[in-house]
């Protein structure tokens, strides 16, 4: 079975920010415009930012589009003190009812951990308990099932896969440079390629037709693993 694949976001705004992982709202209208025949249902934003309900909420539903959005939820409605923002690179996350209001519009929620931490430092045990925290939250809150988890960072292993279906997760989201040959089993599995400020239309169309992973994903899963040896450093 092939895997599936989907684009995964995080930041939509035109306000100044340091680092790589946002985009403009302009450049997000033309991914839209440019393959809007196949983006239903493959458009997804880690991390839960307020950015993705006041921007691409708004410009998705113009074009008839859905979303599937992977809060922290540990984060909702606060500041995302769990990156390494420099001091002054902050962003708001999701509040309750902007989260109820992408449900209710047909958005699908997911969970991307309850406080961000890399899952290479944690137990099984702290693992376990991290996912299943985040989707009984979430699921609380939305009163229906929550089936879909994206690992922060993008680190892991098939043992943490193991884990997420332990926890009753039924789908796993990862992004487009993890070895998938190192997995038994796929057909649970929603490959993603990462969009950020450097990202291509052209890079999106290979990964499309199905090439092969391009220099700057991997560019970004470095500075993915830089954030987490800073935060090492730092606290």
């Amino acid at each position: 079975m092939d895997i599936q694949k989907a684009l995964s976001f995080h930041k939509i705004t035109n306000s100044t920010n340091i680092g790589i992982n946002h985009i403009s709202k302009e450049n997000f209208i033309s991914i839209l415009q440019t393959f809007q025949n196949i983006l239903n249902n493959r458009i997804t934003f880690d991390d839960g930012f307020e950015s993705v309900y006041k921007n691409a909420f708004p410009i998705m539903n113009s074009y008839g589009l859905c979303g599937k959005i992977f809060p922290v939820v540990g984060y909702i409605n606060k500041y995302n003190n769990w990156d390494f923002n420099f001091g002054i690179n902050k962003s708001k996350h999701l509040n309750n009812d902007q989260i109820l209001e992408l449900d209710k519009y047909g958005w699908e929620i997911g969970s991307h951990s309850f406080y961000h931490h890399p899952y290479s430092d944690m137990t099984n045990k702290e693992i376990l308990n991290d996912l299943s925290c985040s989707k009984k939250y979430l699921e609380d809150l939305l009163s229906k099932e929550v089936k879909s988890f994206a690992v922060p960072f993008n680190i892991y292993n098939p043992i943490i896969f193991d884990l997420i279906l332990e926890a009753g997760y039924k789908v796993i989201y990862f992004n487009s440079f993890y070895k998938t040959g190192y997995v038994p089993h796929i057909n649970y599995l929603v490959q993603r390629k990462p969009v950020f400020k450097i990202t291509s239309l052209k890079s999106i169309k290979y990964y499309l037709n199905g090439e092969k992973n391009n220099f700057t994903d991997k560019m970004i899963q470095f500075c993915a693993n830089a954030t987490i040896g800073l935060k090492h450093l730092l606290y």
